[in-house]
């Protein structure tokens, strides 16, 4: 095994056990200091949307200078967002807090499938799998260890647990990893221009995906962003604990397709997007319909989302992006997409948001039928 491969493999492990307890500790931490639903979505939307620059840019400085300082650098932020999060309950504090812990994680995102994809090329499916199938399967562990946090440390000290948990992760990356090639970096500082963000000059495929994502990223992040816990919570009334295990088994079910199956991802990557995020999306939606009684019906259901829905296309995705990458800028063109992706996630939570002030199931039923409108667009790839 690649040593450098080894080594992202054991950073999204630590990743993914911060980030299952960063994601059920905010929303319940954010409920407890009495931040509305409507705030809430307009924490995450404020994040989803400074995600969209940063990364792009991030992108296009590590097409110059190498990958490894700006992974770094994305470890190193979401370290301090977990670390100072729990010291206040300020929404703007919050709004800047979560913009830069989401667009850390959006710059990692968008690295380490170029990273994965330039040290193994012919099994860069069955990689990506691997790498992004621990760190879901992981992120249930941390969400489960929420739970036993709780009795100890409560929200606040979950956060902080999740923090120390990046740091080592950030110098077990810094010490261990090593460029495959020596890089230059720049002499004098390169600013943005407004070229890096020119959506029309990426290849014609990589349009298809970045539109689709971003009608996909509106209805995913209706159901995925803090109304994920608050619903099973809300509606069927499960403690913390319960949700807790929910959560977990919610990465658990992604984590083992990703795993076991994306190595045999290699042709039909196009039909194997389209089917499987179809399913993901009608799950999503039939969630909604089961009566509050029926919690653990309804919680069946919502994980086909998973098991035969992203942990399957989710693989021939990343694949079907790097594929149609320019080698000069594959990091700027696999950031700007994910980056268009990533602006359905400022609309998602603001919708999310007057959704569930309404009804509980409201964004789980529009959000899955939003997301099942992008397969339409989908369908001109070549």
């Amino acid at each position: 095994m690649n040593p450098n491969l080894q080594i992202i493999l054991i950073v999204s492990i630590l990743f993914g056990l911060a980030t299952g307890i960063y994601d059920l500790a905010l929303p319940y931490y954010l409920h407890e200091q009495n931040i509305s639903f409507q705030n809430m979505g307009i924490i995450f939307a404020i994040a989803a949307l400074g995600i969209f620059f940063v990364r792009i840019y991030i992108g296009h400085l590590s097409d110059i200078s190498g990958r490894k300082i700006y992974y770094a650098l994305a470890l190193c932020g979401n370290a301090f967002a977990n670390l100072i999060t729990p010291l206040t309950a300020n929404v703007a504090i919050q709004s800047f807090l979560k913009t830069v812990r989401e667009t850390s994680v959006m710059i990692k995102e968008s690295l380490q499938s170029v990273l994965v994809y330039e040290h193994d090329k012919k099994r860069f499916t069955d990689w990506i799998g691997k790498t992004r199938g621990m760190e879901y399967f992981t992120e249930g562990l941390g969400t489960i260890l929420v739970a036993g946090f709780l009795l100890f440390t409560g929200y606040r000290g979950s956060l902080v647990i999740a923090g120390g948990l990046l740091v080592i992760a950030f110098l077990i990356f810094v010490l261990r990893f090593h460029e495959p090639e020596k890089v230059e970096f720049m002499e004098s500082f390169i600013p943005p221009h407004p070229r890096m963000y020119d959506f029309f000059n990426l290849p014609r495929e990589l349009k298809i995906i970045a539109v689709a994502g971003f009608i996909c990223g509106i209805g995913t992040s209706a159901s995925h962003c803090f109304v994920m816990p608050l619903f099973f919570a809300k509606k069927f009334d499960a403690s913390p604990q319960i949700v807790a295990v929910i959560l977990a088994l919610h990465r658990v079910v992604l984590a083992l397709p990703m795993i076991f199956v994306s190595k045999f991802l290699t042709k039909n990557l196009k039909w194997i997007y389209i089917w499987f995020l179809a399913i993901q999306s009608i799950s999503i939606s039939a969630t909604a319909l089961i009566p509050a009684p029926y919690l653990w019906t309804a919680v069946g259901v919502w994980f086909i989302h998973d098991l035969v829905g992203g942990g399957i296309w989710a693989p021939a995705y990343y694949a079907l992006i790097q594929q149609n990458s320019r080698t000069e800028t594959r990091a700027l063109d696999t950031s700007k997409v994910m980056a268009i992706n990533q602006l359905g996630w400022v609309v998602g939570p603001l919708l999310a948001g007057w959704l569930f002030s309404i009804s509980y199931s409201y964004p789980f039923f529009f959000g899955g039928l939003i997301s099942l409108s992008s397969v339409f667009i989908l369908l001109k790839l070549k």
